[in-house]
């Protein structure tokens, strides 16, 4: 937090407990570094915090990158066309 001397001190709330109040009733997935995200046609994911590198596979083995997500932006199957 920055402060200045003209301004008062303003309290951000706990980024732990904003979190909880967005995604209260829903399921917090940890992942590893280059661990895969399992993919099925119901689900969208949105992630909390870190990156995310989306890419593919084409038919003959070669790997495309198709985005890099940040917190707050969604992605799943429903999502491709």
């Amino acid at each position: 937090m920055l402060q200045t001397s003209t301004s008062p001190a303003v309290d951000l709330p706990d980024l732990r407990q904003l979190f909880e109040q967005i995604y209260h009733g829903r399921n917090l997935y940890p992942f590893s570094s280059g661990q895969e995200i399992p993919m099925f046609p119901e689900d969208v994911w949105v992630v909390c915090r870190g990156v995310v590198q989306l890419s593919t596979l084409y038919p003959r083995g070669d790997e495309a990158l198709l985005a890099l997500l940040g917190a707050s932006m969604p992605f799943g199957l429903s999502f491709t066309g």
